[in-house]
């Protein structure tokens, strides 16, 4: 745009120096009277304002001509301050007045000229006739000054005369004369020159003269930045034609190329179309070659194969009556061994009160001894009945009845947890995200207007009896240490319970010991690991809390409700269900939560609330019995010792129970207490518990 402008420019300045460089020569023809057509002197004004538009700031011809300009209208103008009379100003104001600002008017539009005659002879030696145009006077023609002259001879008024085909009236009645055009009312002045006389302006007249060029000057000079103007709207629009065509062009061009990609696609996918259809072709037919090739090969491997499944079955079926004679034979032998024992057992048991009799032992001391050896026997011969049976499994499983006294005393656990710890439901760090848990800042504040509780659904009773040999073994060690504490000590003491109730109604065979401490306590699990636990026991390595690692019990299963995970997947545990249900996959009705009920050696036991006031390790808390000491001893696997054994022995205690104390008083424990063994032979599961959470009336569904 920058460029087509500055060509404009350029060639408007080299017409305009074309235009300059034409002088009129002396006086124009009456043929050449029409203003378009005269030829006329371009004025210094607008040489300057030509010069201005072509020339370069520093042209010299250009501030020539400025000057010369300049020094010529300061001279003429000091001229007639200092000669002209005082009635300069009428003079002045008859002098021609300034040109029409039209162009067809340029030469018509003058005031009369001066009233003075000049007082030069003229060449010709007769009057002569001459209109003011174009800021100069010009003579008539001979045909026309005749008939001016004849007017003014007779003193007529109106002299109408025709110029270059055109009709005009000349009026002769008062000063300045005129000459007025008939078409267009344009009007010019007229005068009559003496003969003899040379015409010669005054300084006046020069001076008019002057100004009207210059007003000329300025004339062209707007039509010049009117025409350069018009010259660049319409260099502007015929650009922002070009560009809106080029934009329209380019974005043909775009779509033709995608209309291009789009074809080329299009062929793309018709070769790889016609690409795979030859490839599916080509593999059919190789496959039916194969078919048709290997017909005979299959059909003769189809008959050998069911020669050889035909041999293996019927091998098969004779293993399975071997086996099964077998283990027939085997369980019958098991019976008999597992009576013969239970007679000798008996026996022992009579023996072993004789022999405590005789020595003076506690009455239970060697019979617990007769007991494990007896317990061996019987495991052995349980764990040989389940290698007979081929399921791998140390345990087994008995779905007690709904309406056995058994279950109705386990149903009071979840009973006396809804009366009376139904407000603790819900709460705890352990308890994953969802619409069970309760936040502890709301607990502390109020409830969160849900009203939850337990509902038992199943109870088994186990037996393991690879896992009863261990805990009775570990039993008589528990209770011969406790056996060596004074009559007084408190470890003889019972530990009292919230679970004591639930002993009577179970029936328990063999009872609790209360010679080893032996309690009744709540465990809770995961469904993934209950398997393992039923078929090896707990383990006390992977089971962690804030006293370490060890086995964690409490006394109300609201506590255990904090730790367990749903059973919520039928397809999964295939092993579990099998056991527990008789089905590899189970379909609950609502979301299932297991905990179970272990008899637990609590033994000498050390208590515990609140931290060692001069703690130097994590763990380190007080023991209650003995303050300002810890719970520990040398080693954290092992808590601290007994004192106050009667032969000096050094012993060590057997579990830990952490007693409640509100938070604001330095305690670490503040709603339920825990047990906690460290010794997973000491612990024994007994029963197995399912259970479903009801919230608000309603059962919690898996999704």
């Amino acid at each position: 745009m920058c460029i087509l402008k500055f060509m404009i420019i350029i060639k408007l300045a080299r017409k305009n120096l074309e235009h300059m460089s034409h002088e009129p020569l002396g006086r124009a023809s009456i043929a050449d009277e029409d203003d378009d057509a005269l030829p006329r002197r371009i004025s210094l004004a607008e040489r300057i304002e030509a010069l201005q538009a072509a020339a370069s700031p520093r042209s010299s011809y250009r501030m020539h001509l400025r000057t010369s300009f300049s020094a010529e209208l300061t001279s003429a103008t000091r001229s007639l301050d200092v000669n002209a009379p005082s009635g300069t100003a009428a003079a002045s104001s008859a002098a021609p007045p300034k040109a029409a600002t039209s162009p067809a008017n340029a030469d018509e539009g003058g005031t009369a000229a001066p009233g003075s005659l000049p007082t030069d002879a003229s060449p010709k030696g007769a009057p002569e006739w001459q209109w003011y145009g174009r800021s100069k006077w010009h003579p008539y023609g001979a045909e026309v000054t005749t008939a001016l002259e004849e007017a003014y001879q007779t003193h007529a008024t109106r002299v109408p005369v025709k110029i270059k085909g055109a009709s005009y009236e000349i009026h002769l009645a008062s000063k300045p004369w005129q000459q007025r055009r008939c078409s267009t009312g344009a009007i010019r002045n007229v005068r009559r020159v003496a003969s003899g006389v040379r015409t010669e302006l005054s300084m006046d007249e020069k001076l008019a003269e002057a100004k009207e060029q210059l007003g000329e000057a300025n004339w062209e000079c707007s039509v010049q930045r009117r025409v350069l103007r018009e010259s660049q709207w319409t260099a502007e629009r015929a650009i922002a034609a070009a560009e809106a065509r080029a934009a329209t062009a380019e974005r043909q061009l775009h779509e033709l190329r995608e209309q291009v990609e789009h074809q080329q696609e299009l062929l793309n996918d018709a070769q790889r179309r016609a690409h795979e259809a030859e490839t599916s072709q080509w593999r059919e037919a190789e496959a039916q070659a194969m078919a048709e090739a290997n017909v005979a090969a299959v059909q003769e491997a189809f008959e050998a194969r069911a020669a050889v499944e035909a041999a293996e079955a019927k091998t098969r079926r004779k293993k399975e009556v071997t086996l099964q004679q077998l283990t027939r034979e085997a369980e019958e032998r098991a019976h008999r061994a597992e009576a013969e024992c239970a007679r000798l057992q008996q026996q022992s048991f009579e023996l072993a009160e004789s022999i405590d009799q005789a020595h003076g032992r506690p009455q239970s001391w060697t019979r617990n001894l007769f007991e494990s050896i007896a317990a061996g026997a019987i495991s052995g011969a349980s764990v040989l009945s389940s290698w007979l049976r081929g399921d791998g499994c140390a345990f087994t499983a008995h779905r007690l009845d709904p309406s056995s006294a058994e279950y109705d005393a386990v149903a009071g656990i979840i009973r006396d947890a809804n009366a009376q710890q139904a407000h603790n439901l819900g709460i705890g760090k352990d308890v994953p995200m969802g619409p069970w848990r309760l936040d502890l800042d709301l607990h502390k504040t109020g409830d969160d207007g849900h009203r939850r509780s337990l509902q038992l659904s199943a109870v088994w009773s186990i037996r393991n009896p690879e896992l009863w040999r261990k805990f009775k073994a570990e039993e008589d060690i528990v209770s011969h240490d406790l056996h060596r504490m004074p009559d007084d000590s408190p470890y003889r003491h019972a530990l009292p319970t919230d679970l004591d109730g639930l002993v009577d109604g179970l029936h328990l065979d063999p009872p609790l010991n209360h010679a080893a401490n032996e309690k009744l306590l709540l465990h809770g699990t995961k469904p993934e690991v209950l398997f393992q636990i039923l078929n090896k026991g707990l383990s006390d390595k992977y089971s962690g809390g804030i006293f370490g690692d060890g086995l964690y019990f409490a006394e109300t299963i609201a506590k255990n409700d904090q730790y367990v995970r749903a059973d919520a997947n039928k397809f999964a545990l295939k092993d579990l269900h099998r056991e527990l249900y008789g089905s590899d996959t189970v379909d609950h009705p609502a979301e299932t939560y297991y905990v179970l009920l272990c008899r637990v050696q609590m033994g000498c036991h050390v208590r515990t609330q609140r931290k060692l006031p001069t703690a130097t390790r994590k763990r380190d808390y007080e023991n209650i019995d003995r303050p300002g000491t810890s719970i520990w001893g040398v080693h954290k696997r092992e808590l601290c010792e007994v004192s106050g054994q009667n032969d000096g022995a050094r012993i060590h205690h057997h579990a830990l129970l952490a007693e409640t104390l509100p938070l604001d008083q330095g305690g670490i424990i503040s709603r339920h207490r825990e047990f906690v063994q460290f010794h997973k032979e000491r612990v024994y599961p007994w029963m197995l518990l399912a259970y479903h959470r009801v919230l608000d009336g309603k059962l919690l569904r898996s999704g």
